[in-house]
């Protein structure tokens, strides 16, 4: 990375990458943190899951349709509009909170804005991030998804029992605006016209954006090597939500431990899968570096994300121990994110100039099990 920066003359994307970086962060807090506040306010478990549920109408909705309008506004200003929206029906939850269908409308105005955001961060990664270092960038960027996870089933609880449950939602509300702020004077689209950056780094960035596409856009929803992607994301994603929704029911009640206890080690596998998102990032570039080819990289991702955090969950059947079983948890979380130095960056790597479009319609299939699994 630092060869590149010489080279390159400046750090503005990595500044690109960090601020996306930490809007992910806040968008999977954001969305995380009402499974700690729920059972304060809503005890009856069917209507926590119907609720929890509607966050997910919301985010289909806005699959395909952020991806064109990133496109006609730019990824910037749609992004900003995506975090207001989803900030504003966040806090909302406070005063909603006792009206069973009023927190569903806002957990679907929360599924509206966040599904905006990944779509306009493929669009900034393809403008911003240089071929080179495209993979540990993405990577740090998708990373964000399990430090929120962390942050959220750690700081939620504390907050919730020094100060009660609404704590949480102006917090982290507080927080989405800090980040609103400084992206608005700090993000952009691209380095085209960026006023911060170096002609240096410029020059590098554009000289390995990659080669436009050739083809009509259609032909790439359809392509071989796209159906691959929406497959390999789906089954990525089943394995996610499986572990999101039932680990920390699974610790409590399979394994008794307290709600405290059951709090850090739900935790700490997400921890074990940022680590894993930096690493298998960085070992992709390693690879590409050293002339393996750029396909051989994503596929091996792929597997070893795949086929080595299945064998891993496969084990955990035969586990009595919470200790082995947060082990082997932890495991299977640090394996299964190799998979998006595979196919999360393959978007980028089979369809650039499309890949804003590509990625919408991979969430759109691939966020249908939360809703009908």
């Amino acid at each position: 990375m630092a060869a590149h920066s010489i080279v390159g003359g400046g750090y503005r994307r990595y500044e690109i990458s960090a601020l996306c970086a930490v809007g992910t962060i806040l968008c999977y807090a954001d969305r995380t943190n009402i499974g700690v506040a729920i059972p304060s306010f809503q005890p009856d478990h069917a209507v926590q899951g119907h609720i929890l549920s509607a966050f997910y109408y919301g985010y289909i909705a806005t699959q395909i349709l952020g991806a064109h309008v990133a496109a006609w506004y730019g990824p910037k200003i749609v992004l900003l509009v995506g975090v207001i929206t989803w900030t504003f029906f966040d806090v909302l939850t406070v005063p909603f909170a006792e009206n069973s269908t009023l927190l569903w409308i806002a957990r679907v105005g929360m599924g509206l804005g966040e599904g905006i955001i990944f779509p306009c961060m493929h669009s900034i990664a393809l403008a911003w991030y240089p071929l080179s270092e495209r993979s540990r960038l993405t990577a740090n960027v998708s990373s964000g998804m399990d430090l929120g996870t962390v942050v959220a089933m750690l700081l939620s609880p504390w907050l919730m029992t020094q100060y009660g449950y609404p704590a949480i939602f102006i917090t982290f509300g507080v927080l989405s605006s800090a980040w609103i702020v400084l992206f608005a004077f700090r993000g952009s689209d691209a380095p085209d016209a960026d006023k911060y950056v170096s002609s240096g780094e410029k020059a590098l960035v554009l000289s390995q954006r990659g080669a436009p596409d050739d083809d009509d856009s259609t032909m790439h929803f359809y392509a071989p090597p796209v159906l691959a992607i929406y497959v390999t994301h789906f089954a990525y994603n089943y394995g996610w939500y499986v572990l999101l929704r039932w680990s920390p029911q699974y610790l409590r009640l399979q394994l008794h431990l307290e709600v405290a206890t059951s709090g850090v080690a739900a935790a700490l596998p997400y921890f074990c899968g940022y680590v894993g998102v930096l690493v298998w990032g960085f070992l992709s570039d390693d690879l590409i570096g050293r002339g393996v080819r750029v396909v051989t990289v994503r596929k091996l991702m792929n597997g070893l994300g795949l086929i080595g955090s299945g064998v891993s969950l496969y084990m955990l059947r035969f586990v009595s121990s919470s200790v082995s079983a947060v082990a082997l948890l932890s495991v299977t979380l640090f394996l299964s994110r190799g998979a998006t130095a595979g196919y999360w960056i393959n978007m980028l790597d089979v369809a650039p100039r499309h890949a804003g479009h590509v990625r919408n319609n991979n969430l759109a299939s691939s966020s249908f099990y939360p809703n009908f699994g």
